[in-house]
């Protein structure tokens, strides 16, 4: 069954720190929009309110869905600002980017046989 989603997931790879009431623990977030994340390398229980420590930005999160080793985190407070957002923005670009010219990013136009032109020596008009 598709999920309708608010934004696009981006790929990312950001380590961050995530705190609980009673634990802390580092994580990666590994795709991110302003509504939520996903976060590897940790599991909680769906439900649990946490918060993701990035660059001296706290976001408050819950926990929507988790597997044993990642977690579907939904934002109590969507992103408009601060490190996280600036990533995403970032990685939004790229992402752009990547989706037009490829893995490669922009390649100039390879010229064709017949966009060869003749490049005229001399000063103006005259020819050497």
């Amino acid at each position: 069954m598709p999920i309708d989603r608010k934004q696009n997931r981006i790929a990312v790879d950001i380590s961050v720190m995530v705190t609980t009431v009673l634990e802390a623990n580092e994580a990666t977030i590994v795709n991110l929009t302003e509504y939520g994340a996903q976060l590897a390398g940790m599991s909680l229980p769906v439900g649990t309110r946490f918060q993701i420590d990035f660059e001296e930005q706290t976001v408050f999160a819950i926990v929507a869905w988790s597997e044993i080793d990642r977690v579907g985190a939904r934002f109590l407070f969507s992103l408009t600002d601060g490190p996280l957002y600036s990533q995403l923005a970032q990685a939004r670009m790229t992402d752009a980017v990547t989706s037009a010219h490829g893995d490669g990013g922009w390649v100039p136009p390879r010229p064709t046989l017949g966009s060869a032109r003749h490049i005229p020596t001399g000063f103006g008009r005259r020819r050497a």
